[in-house]
């Protein structure tokens, strides 16, 4: 099974935790206009200048890693990227468009678990949420078959879907499987 670019980014951090080393997790919470990543997008950056996964395209990463390398935030912060003239002659976001980041800082001995988990609700294909108190910082997970939006609700409650659709359920069947247009030489042509 081909992982997902949301399970490379959590192998990562998962790593880089075993190792002791500390990490930040940015995820995208919302975006306004033009945006080459979507909600719900994750870019980590490890104490030790690596980084896995990607929240603009190029755009912020480099101010991301430089701000979480130097600066290690021990608490998480929210930033606006976009937002002021400066911000858009700075990052240069296409269009014009505007990113909300939720830039939360992840520790060897409190947070390994977590991801942890994480990983093996994803790998086991489970709809699974990261419910984020920002005033607390705490996350819990929340699996189950009733998950199906990226949110963010105030005040300080911030949910996140890592990247896989809900499997379906009876009552919403899939769609018929697509029928291949190509035949062999000697098929018999439906009557």
């Amino acid at each position: 099974m081909v992982a997902s670019l949301g399970q490379a980014v959590l192998k990562s951090v998962r790593e880089w935790l075993t190792e002791g080393q500390r990490a930040w997790l940015c995820t995208i919470v919302q975006t306004w206009g033009s945006s080459p990543r979507p909600a719900g997008s994750w870019l980590a950056v490890s104490e030790s200048g690596e980084w896995s996964g990607s929240v603009s395209g190029g755009c912020l990463e480099e101010h991301l890693l430089s701000q979480c390398v130097q600066n290690r935030p021990e608490s998480p912060q929210l930033l606006d990227y976009g937002v002021t003239d400066t911000d858009r002659g700075t990052f240069q976001l296409p269009c014009g468009g505007r990113i909300q980041l939720y830039v939360e800082p992840l520790f060897p001995d409190k947070s390994r678990a977590h991801i942890e988990a994480l990983l093996a609700a994803l790998d086991a294909r489970q709809p699974v949420a990261r419910r984020i108190d920002m005033a607390s910082a705490n996350a819990e997970l929340v699996v189950g078959e009733r998950i199906f939006l990226i949110c963010l609700a105030f005040p300080g409650c911030l949910e996140t879907l890592p990247g896989r659709p809900p499997p379906r359920s009876p009552d919403r069947p899939s769609a018929p499987a697509a029928r291949s247009p190509r035949r062999s030489a000697g098929a018999a042509r439906p009557r």
